[in-house]
């Protein structure tokens, strides 16, 4: 798996309600996956796109991104705050 899988992927939920009903089986794959920090940056700027989607609280999207702080997380967070600031990437 790599970056493009993980674009096409974002891309082919097209509504809240698919988020729901894929999101977990996604991160699932990805965990299982070697693509690791690499879906970090396509995964916020999903969220940075669709910035009024609830995404859950906070959901699996943000606990998969959050599993690579202190490996690049964080400067990959700052950078999609600075594009495109959202009620998930500003969720403390």
């Amino acid at each position: 798996m790599n970056t493009n899988d993980v674009f096409k992927a974002l891309a082919s939920i097209v509504s809240e309600q698919d988020l729901a009903d894929r999101g977990e089986a996604l991160v699932d794959s990805w965990t299982s996956s070697s693509i690791g920090f690499a879906a970090v940056a396509p995964v916020l700027r999903f969220m940075e796109t669709h910035d009024e989607w609830d995404f859950g609280t906070p959901g699996p999207f943000v606990h998969f991104v959050e599993r690579f702080y202190g490996q690049g997380y964080e400067s990959e967070l700052i950078a999609s705050v600075e594009r495109k600031p959202t009620v998930h990437t500003l969720w403390r």
